[in-house]
């Protein structure tokens, strides 16, 4: 058997989207602004804002269901709670109050326009300068942007929006593994888990609450501050370790967990081939090179006599339609309608960075396949995104794949850069703008992609995930894999990361790590954890049975029921997609669900 694995990228970016005119600023309350208007960087700010509202109302997928006046109202508030909860290194902390009730009276004044707004600043900032007055700037424009709930428009400054550009293009991301999306109720909550990053091995999961960044409350920084930790800046640079402070439904308390932010440790195309002529591919993001990368697996594959092909999205987040819609034609005949797009203001502005601006769009197959009708699973689950969505719901419509796992994260929108004039080419948005549907017509948004066979995903009591985080993070998990195993049992290691049986009395020491009073249901989940870091290990070792850790026959439910599928249809000679979505998995069921094998 021989497996291949190839460079990682991951950005939640599906598509392109450009920006729109600028409006002219309000002429109200004049009398106001008129010291404003005296100090250059607020004029630039009154401008960029501005901007940033308009293109937000003209672009922005859901921006006609926000008047300018909501907007500008979000823009305050989010200034407002930045002074209150954030120690604002630009005004002292006396001066605060009167700040916030100015700001206030303007907030609640039905939506102020903007230019009164830099008139109440500059009575609080006399004169103040260029730099600072960003700090200001973009408070208020994420405080516009965060009016659309919406997580995935965002605001850069100029050497974010290039490292972004870079790994949309293929370049490899640096990363903790999410990010955190603020929800209805204030709480900041992991909305994602890429696999191969810290917050993934650490067994951090989609919902979890995030309180506290190296012992600040969440709640008490600005995005800017959220935006810089998340990108690798400051506290988070030369990927020094950041305490994060978690709750989980069901835990007795909050616990901590340091991660880095760097480089994934995942492969984004690995291969191998399974008994009886199955292949197997898992994809990590739609970007780069990954179409070219895709396209050498098949030709090795085909070469080792495939017969049958899974093809695995879990987790994958998405990437660009260009990317997507090339893998996808691969196992289409010409002409079959991949999806089609729908874009708000489309032809409005010139894009960024050298893109174009977007425009409705129909993608067919071209003619481009180069694989025969072999039967094809594709494992999902609530992490497969975008991009992702808009490839297994092409070949689900068209009855060429299975779909076997759970329902998909239902995200149908995509962002591009957009441009802003205004700020002189230091400030730019990734800006929610492009609808996309399936060949049936639907779009996955907030619903997601239904698979035919569905897997559960295996869960624990909230008490036993709690007790094996803190072995996790303690380090004990670690220490008996390396101490108790590798070692001092390198060939039993060995044996017990192919096949284990599933059996946790396997395991020497098991019941002494997992301590007293360790009921049936925590070793068992115990002997999951520990088997899945062990094959990490021999995994990065290169060790002699690595190639056969590429895939997990005993834990994987989603790949034994997809195996079974095709397998059947290798041996019968035809390949019925089974109609319908969402019917449970083959009885009887498989140990199921697990969260990701691979890292």
């Amino acid at each position: 058997m021989r497996a291949f694995r190839v460079s990682f990228a991951v950005v939640t970016a599906l598509a392109l989207v450009a920006s729109a005119a600028v409006a002219p600023a309000p002429l109200a309350r004049a009398a106001e602004t008129a010291t404003a208007a005296d100090n250059p960087a607020f004029k630039t700010g009154q401008r960029v804002v501005g901007e940033v509202i308009t293109k937000l109302r003209s672009n922005h997928v859901d921006g006609s269901k926000y008047t300018p006046a909501q907007f500008r109202s979000g823009a305050i508030a989010g200034l407002i709670e930045a002074v209150r909860s954030h120690e604002f290194d630009l005004l002292e902390p006396a001066e605060k109050p009167a700040l916030i009730k100015d700001l206030w009276a303007l907030e609640v004044d039905g939506g102020a326009e903007i230019a009164p707004v830099f008139a109440t600043l500059e009575k609080h900032f006399p004169g103040l300068g260029e730099t600072d007055s960003w700090k200001l700037i973009d408070t208020l424009a994420n405080g516009a942007i965060a009016t659309t709930g919406d997580p995935f428009t965002r605001y850069f400054d100029q050497a974010s929006m290039q490292k972004l550009m870079r790994m949309m293009m293929g370049g490899k991301p640096r990363s903790f593994g999410f990010r955190p999306a603020k929800g209805p109720d204030g709480l900041w909550r992991m909305n994602h888990v890429v696999a191969g990053f810290d917050a993934y091995v650490a067994g951090l999961e989609k919902g979890d609450v995030v309180l506290e960044i190296n012992g600040r409350p969440v709640s008490s920084m600005t995005m800017k501050e959220l935006s810089a930790i998340f990108g690798g800046e400051g506290e988070a640079a030369d990927e020094k370790p950041v305490r994060f402070r978690i709750w989980r439904a069901g835990w007795s308390e909050p616990h901590e967990v340091d991660l880095r932010h760097r480089e994934p440790e995942d492969s984004n195309v690995t291969w191998t081939m399974l008994e009886g002529g199955i292949g197997y591919i898992r994809l990590g993001n739609f970007l780069g090179q990954a179409a070219t990368d895709v396209q050498r697996a098949l030709e090795d594959l085909s070469e080792q006599g495939l017969r049958a092909l899974i093809f695995d999205v879990r987790d994958n987040p998405g990437g660009a339609i260009t990317t997507c819609t090339a893998i996808t034609e691969k196992f289409l005949a010409p002409g079959k309608l991949i999806a089609t797009t729908k874009t708000r203001g489309a032809g409005g502005g010139g894009g960024a960075m050298g893109m174009p601006a977007p425009r409705d769009q129909t993608f067919k197959s071209t003619g481009r396949s180069t694989q025969p009708r072999y039967p094809m699973a594709i494992l999902i689950n609530g992490s497969s995104a975008s991009a992702s969505e808009m490839f297994c719901g092409a070949l689900k419509d068209h009855d060429r794949a299975v779909l076997v796992g759970q329902t998909t994260y239902g995200k149908g929108v995509g962002q591009g850069p957009v441009f802003l004039s205004t700020a002189f080419g230091r400030r730019f948005m990734m800006m929610t703008q492009l609808t996309y549907f399936n060949p049936d017509g639907a779009t996955p948004q907030h619903v997601g992609v239904s698979p035919h066979l569905e897997v559960p995903v295996e869960t624990t009591s909230p008490k036993i995930s709690e007790r094996i985080f803190v072995l996790r993070e303690s380090g004990a998990i670690g220490d008996y894999v390396a101490d108790e195993l590798l070692a001092s049992r390198i060939a039993l290691a060995r044996k017990l990361a192919v096949d284990d049986g599933g059996r946790a009395d396997r395991w020497p020491g098991l019941a002494a790590l997992a301590g007293d009073r360790a009921d049936a249901g925590l070793l068992t989940a115990l002997r999951g954890v520990v088997r899945d870091r062990l094959r990490k290990e021999l995994i990065e070792r290169g060790d002699e049975v690595a190639d056969q850790l590429i895939v997990d026959r005993i834990d994987d439910g989603c790949l034994q029921t997809a195996a079974t599928v095709v397998g059947e249809s290798v041996a019968s000679g035809s390949w019925p997609v089974p109609s319908g979505g969402g019917s449970p998995a083959p009885k009887p069921a498989p140990r199921a669900g697990k969260r990701g094998v691979l890292y």
